[in-house]
């Protein structure tokens, strides 16, 4: 069961610094990483896998397109 967990924890590693890269670095626009990581609302990328500076950003420049 320990390495089960240990798989889960290494995939959602993963994705969490995939998607942060790839928005935060890789300047890739959040609707395309939202579209990668399959969720329904772009907010929840924007939570759960983005750092906060970028977040700001968007909101200074008037928004999500």
């Amino acid at each position: 069961m320990h390495r089960i967990a240990e798989f889960i924890d290494q995939r959602v590693n993963l994705r969490h610094s995939l998607s942060n890269w790839l928005v935060n670095k890789g300047k890739v626009e959040p609707k395309t990483v939202q579209g990668i990581l399959r969720h329904s609302r772009i907010q929840t990328t924007l939570d759960l896998y983005t750092q906060g500076q970028f977040l700001e950003a968007v909101m200074t420049s008037g928004g999500l397109h």
